[in-house]
């Protein structure tokens, strides 16, 4: 998910959201699929992201790994002025797609 949508609509809902912290920017849309996209969009920006050291020290691994996953395509990531940053739900879904269940013996 970038987060330069080339809506106006929604940039701006975003700029506004990011600017201020204030959810309630989303209003400034009415409805549609517009509305529904930026709405969706400003809901995982407001999810706490997580950093490479974070997300590693969650999976006791190493932070070049986790940034290695991210490349690969297999951790989602959200680009944010301080840097990439993977959100809580993109790290539940990875470990989801990742568990292995035990045999029965």
């Amino acid at each position: 998910m970038g987060l330069a949508p080339e809506r106006p609509k929604i940039r701006l809902a975003l700029a506004l959201t990011l600017r201020t912290g204030n959810r309630q920017a989303i209003l400034r849309l009415r409805g549609g699929t517009e509305g529904q996209m930026a709405t969706k969009m400003i809901k995982s920006l407001l999810e706490r992201g997580l950093t490479y050291e974070e997300v590693a020290e969650r999976l006791s691994a190493r932070p070049r790994q986790v940034q290695r996953w991210t490349e690969e395509g297999k951790l989602g990531f959200v680009r944010l002025p301080q840097g990439r940053r993977i959100l809580e739900s993109q790290l539940r879904e990875f470990i989801e797609a990742n568990r292995v269940e035990a045999e029965a013996r």
